[in-house]
């Protein structure tokens, strides 16, 4: 929820992560807060998929900023919101408890609509799934590279976290998996 439009190379299709916005108490007010990553190594650069692009680049031109240069990255403020992303239709950054809120309406209205029932998700959930979406389709011929690669993605300190919590081998990926192990091994 807090990116910005700073955050954003095109033309390297990257997405910086290098700050948190949080929504929190303070002197007894709710207010947003611009701080830094959890961790040092909260701070990194995602690739921008072909289809996150194309949706960047609408939102960017529908907000105004496919004409504004941006070279180097000012000083960023909560107090003003205009390079964010994310904003509501007042230009107001989103609390997290309402991104929370409208999914579970978007799943309760696809399940209303449709007999696959999604049981419950998260805004975390995109982030497992994301995860488990690369260790199913990078890994490959250089796998503790791929699994490296991965954990900086992801922005994990140890590359056991993405192995251990984030990735799920599926059972058809099994199957895949153990048909071209024997197909490496017969020709080896």
């Amino acid at each position: 929820m807090g990116l910005t439009w700073y955050d954003l190379d095109f033309g390297q299709e990257i997405i910086s992560i290098n700050h948190k916005i949080t929504y929190t108490k303070v002197d007894g007010y709710y207010q947003f807060v611009l701080g830094q990553t959890k961790t040092v190594n909260g701070n990194r650069e995602i690739p921008m998929l072909a289809d996150v692009k194309d949706i960047l680049l609408e939102l960017k031109q529908a907000a105004g900023w496919a004409k504004i240069s941006m070279i180097g990255k000012p000083e960023l403020s909560v107090n003003d919101t205009r390079p964010f992303i994310f904003t509501n239709s007042k230009g107001n950054l989103i609390p997290q408890v309402t991104m929370e809120h409208l999914l579970q309406r978007i799943i309760r209205d696809y399940n209303k609509q449709n007999a696959d029932k999604i049981e419950r998700a998260t805004p975390h959930t995109f982030r497992h799934s994301f995860c488990c979406w690369l260790c199913e389709n990078v890994a490959g011929e250089n796998s503790m590279d791929d699994i490296k690669y991965i954990q900086s993605i992801m922005g994990h300190k140890d590359a056991s976290t993405t192995l251990n919590i984030y990735s799920e081998l599926r059972k058809n990926n099994a199957k895949d998996k153990h048909t071209a192990l024997k197909l490496k091994a017969r020709k080896a």
